[in-house]
């Protein structure tokens, strides 16, 4: 696999304050760029080149420019000389360039990326963009390029082999953890369809996403996967194929099942815990399950001792109003945080434990505020480190938890600076004890690690798209990124090579 650290943020709020900033009656401009730069080791004859406009309208305000095709990109042959760009409005732009060559439905198999950082584009004149390309240190997956993907996870199963599994609405994909996605040929995928596949369809189901779940058998031989279906909480294990019996009770009075959301385990591996909490939501409503692993009852259906609880967070059913969830897995907590359309919360396992709540009753739990009020939209938390990181559409924060405080939950919120003005909507924690962090908003991935620092990964270094899923590899020190064209490894945790 590729290491390399990618090229640093740039920063706009000074051209945007400059008192220099030159004015023009004239709407529109022109942006040229060298499409024949430095050749690097990984460009070719053959390469591909697509360029994206970024512009900004303030120093936290940013988009895609739209060309007039409709596309967010020209795509032009690498070596094809100068191109220039009309009729572009007069402002702040960056150009971003994206060289590698095109997979299927769309996708792009990116192997070096570079950017002209911020260019004042003045009406009625030509502006010259530099550009120069490294090679982008992240790894693609030849098997799922373009495939449109809602979730990825890892698993330690029964056979020993550690695992990275992908999921699409329809299919699940099931590879070694380690090994070199790039390298996979339709006669030999490195990330190959279960076998266990036909399940999907004859059933009915459509995976929303994927999370770990927790081992069944009690003494943690291998940990199940939990795919969040139409069909409730259904997981997924090679030796067992779909037990699509698990939630069959997580149902409304019609006995049609509950489409989930997301779910999450309290104790994804269970030997030596006295339970196991899993919670989920699902549109307006929030709930779960508690479980004695250890006495091997687990809810099939209510038979065996535990019930799934639901409670609706509000009436109207078609309502989407829980963001996220997670747990702190550090082996003793028993608390939930949820971000919600109302608040974001923690709440104790007693919620999935001791009786069926009535619908909205949230007595047990204890709402916690944003920096500034602002909208929490992403959770996750480091019960080893005892923080919680939230994202929201000013970027994110952290802050420590302190689970024996009955009214104060989070202490004083802190900002991860190199987020600040961006709309974080996921995060995700490697809960080894490494530390390692990381938050993703629509056109940028951000990573914390003691090894590497702060980093930040652009859409088009090769990112599969709109970010859907991450999953931490604790041993290698990668981040799985699942989006809508495809699987990528990304180098975290680990030091400079």
């Amino acid at each position: 696999m590729k290491r390399a650290l990618v090229l640093p943020v740039v920063v706009i709020a000074a051209l945007l304050l400059a008192s220099c900033y030159m004015m023009s009656t004239e709407p529109t401009g022109s942006i040229s760029i060298n499409l024949g730069g430095p050749t690097v080791r990984t460009i070719t004859s053959s390469s591909l080149v697509r360029v994206y406009l970024y512009t900004f309208a303030s120093s936290t305000s940013y988009s895609l420019y739209t060309f007039p095709d409709s596309k967010p990109y020209q795509e032009f042959q690498y070596g094809t000389g100068t191109k220039t760009f009309k009729d572009i409005p007069a402002g702040l732009w960056d150009v971003l360039v994206s060289v590698g060559s095109d997979g299927p439905n769309g996708s792009f198999y990116t192997t070096d990326y570079g950017h002209s950082g911020v260019i004042n584009v003045v009406g009625g004149t030509d502006t010259a963009a530099s550009v120069t390309t490294g090679p982008s240190p992240l790894t693609i997956s030849t098997d799922l390029l373009g495939q449109n993907l809602t979730g990825v996870a890892l698993g330690n199963y029964a056979t020993g082999a550690p695992a990275v599994l992908a999921s699409s609405s329809s299919m699940l994909w099931i590879g070694n953890l380690g090994a070199d996605l790039s390298v996979g040929t339709p006669t030999s995928p490195v990330m190959a369809q279960i076998g266990n596949a036909g399940q999907i369809a004859s059933n009915g189901l459509q995976i929303r996403s994927m999370n770990q779940g927790y081992a069944e058998t009690g003494n943690g031989a291998f940990a199940a996967i939990f795919t969040n279906t139409n069909k409730g909480i259904v997981p997924y294990d090679p030796t067992g194929g779909f037990d699509l019996t698990y939630s069959i009770s997580l149902a409304d009075a019609t006995g049609a099942r509950y489409s989930v959301k997301k779910s999450v385990a309290m104790a994804p591996y269970i030997a030596g815990y006295d339970y196991v909490g899993v919670f989920y939501s699902r549109g307006s409503a929030i709930g779960g399950v508690y479980l004695d692993p250890l006495s091997n009852v687990i809810p099939y259906d209510g038979s065996r001792g535990a019930r799934w609880v639901d409670v609706p967070l509000s009436s109207d059913s078609t309502e989407d109003s829980v963001y996220d969830i997670a747990v702190n897995d550090n082996g003793s907590s028993s608390y939930a945080y949820f971000a919600t359309k109302y608040g974001a919360f923690r709440i104790d396992t007693g919620l999935i434990k001791e009786g069926q709540p009535t619908a909205g009753d949230l007595s047990r739990a204890t709402f916690f505020a944003g920096p500034n009020n602002a909208k929490i939209q992403a959770l996750s938390v480091d019960g080893y480190a005892g923080q919680i990181y939230i994202g929201t559409p000013m970027g994110a924060y952290s802050a420590p938890i302190d689970e024996s405080n009955p009214t104060k939950p989070v202490g004083s919120w802190t900002l991860y600076k190199p987020t600040e003005g961006d709309n974080i909507t996921m995060v995700s924690t490697n809960v080894s004890g490494s530390g390692s962090i990381a938050f993703a908003s629509r056109y940028n991935l951000y990573t914390s690690d003691s090894y590497t620092g702060d980093l930040r990964f652009a859409f088009y270094s090769g990112l599969p798209g709109e970010i859907r899923s991450l999953a931490w590899d604790t041993n290698d020190g990668y981040l799985y990124v699942a989006g809508s064209a495809g699987l990528t490894s990304v180098p975290v945790s680990m030091p400079p090579q």
